[in-house]
């Protein structure tokens, strides 16, 4: 614990010496940025009475933990966060294609890329590669129709 005051009060006569102390809150220790988020403050202690928030990345979102994190006597509340790709749903392979990936979800960042099968072509304006980003895939499904 924190004081005012540290200096040692004297009994004379009845009367103590110096003035009251007071005591302070400890402040809470940062524990430090999770991945893939931000932390404000982003460095130094946590004032008691305050809290440290925390905002996942693009394409990020949470996962475990808490975005803001308390600070009472030193001691910081909640679990510290967790922030994990945001995933695309599969879109399918088209018929007479092939993907890759073939199946699963497409973690945020990344592509699935479509080839038509032999004897077949890409016959829409649907994209070869689909890229996801933040839950979303870009582009639209290809149509692969036989060659003419």
């Amino acid at each position: 614990n924190n004081t005012s005051d540290p200096a040692p009060r004297v009994c004379t006569n009845g009367f103590l010496s110096g003035a009251q102390p007071t005591c302070n809150p400890n402040s809470c220790v940062q524990p430090g940025v999770p991945a893939s988020a931000t932390a404000n403050p982003s460095s130094g202690n946590i004032a008691s009475g305050s809290s440290i928030s925390f905002t996942c990345n693009s394409g990020f979102v949470q996962t475990y933990g808490w975005l803001t994190r308390p600070c009472t006597a030193g001691v910081l509340d909640g679990y510290q966060p967790v922030c994990g790709p945001v995933f695309c749903t599969h879109p399918g392979v088209p018929a007479h294609a092939t993907a890759v990936p073939p199946s699963g979800n497409i973690p945020s960042g990344t592509s699935i890329t479509f080839t038509c099968d032999g004897g077949y072509v890409k016959s829409n304006g649907g994209s070869m590669s689909r890229s996801c980003y933040a839950g979303g895939l870009s582009g639209s499904q290809p149509v692969c129709s036989p060659e003419t």
